[in-house]
């Protein structure tokens, strides 16, 4: 029998620890994914309720807010409570109260975290006959909102931040101007 020189790799197995590793950390994987499919089937709405708290990405018919959300917006006095929203846009990430516009049958609404502000959050609100012009003032992209402008009679404006995906800052216009006195 010949003895081992520093020439000849070792024979530990290594490339096998690797390969079994990953095949546990897939395998992992694998299962915690099956543990929520079967525990969405189990009990769908506490599943729902978990999920209410998230941040829209994109427009939202004012009907399709959840309850939960609908009522962070009332509780917060981003809208009132005989108000029908519309149409609702979060730039939020944690928290639709971080960021967002309301479109209401009435008033056009923007607001933003603060912390200096009462409540912590910033409210400017116009109603339409306040409205001159809206326009779009910054085009954005894939990976980021457009800018959206409203002009006021008094020589303020108000600013909106809106995806672009789909045409919805153009449709956030468009549904400001429907409301808007001629």
């Amino acid at each position: 029998m010949t003895e081992p020189s520093l020439a000849d790799p070792p024979k530990t197995g290594r490339s096998s620890c690797v390969v079994w590793g990953l095949g546990c950390f897939g395998a992992g994987i694998i299962g915690c994914v099956l543990i929520t499919i079967v525990s969405v089937i189990a009990n769908p709405e506490q599943f729902q309720e978990a999920f209410e708290g998230v941040v829209p990405l994109d427009l939202v018919e004012g009907h399709e807010l959840t309850d939960r959300q609908r009522q962070q917006l009332l509780d917060h006095g981003l809208v009132d409570p005989d108000e029908t929203i519309v149409v609702f846009y979060s730039a939020g990430v944690f928290s639709i109260l971080e960021d967002g516009n309301i479109i209401t049958e009435t008033r056009v609404i923007s607001y933003f975290e603060d912390e200096d502000a009462e409540d912590g959050i910033e409210l400017h609100w116009a109603e339409y006959d306040e409205i001159l012009e809206v326009s779009i003032v910054d085009q954005g992209d894939t990976w980021s909102d457009s800018l959206i402008s409203a002009d006021l009679a008094d020589d303020e404006f108000l600013e909106f931040w809106c995806p672009v995906e789909h045409g919805q800052d153009t449709r956030f216009v468009t549904e400001i101007r429907s409301r808007m006195r001629d």
